[in-house]
């Protein structure tokens, strides 16, 4: 998870980008390859029982802040429609190659 991207190669093309990390989504042209820099099947509901697994990972001094984010956040439940809509646009893709 702190692993990101900081610039994309000639060939990509940059599907969706976001304040904290740029680069969230990116096609490689004249491939079926696409590719995600986020979670695109959570919701907030789902994100927050990550979050309670995953928190003791964390620094102690930074869990307080991440977890009001959390409940202060919007529930998006549009999100968990991305990741279909992204394989159909895929396989859409590789089949006019």
């Amino acid at each position: 998870h702190h692993d990101h991207v900081t610039r994309l190669p000639s060939g990509v093309t940059l599907l969706a980008e976001g304040q904290a990390h740029p680069y969230q989504a990116l096609r490689v042209d004249g491939s079926a390859f696409w590719g995600a820099q986020f979670h695109p099947e959570l919701d907030k509901a789902s994100t927050w029982q990550r979050w309670l697994h995953y928190r003791e990972h964390y620094e102690s001094g930074r869990r307080d802040e991440i977890e009001a984010t959390l409940l202060a956040s919007e529930d998006t439940p549009q999100a968990t429609c991305i990741l279909p809509r992204m394989v159909a646009q895929a396989r859409e893709r590789k089949q006019s190659l």
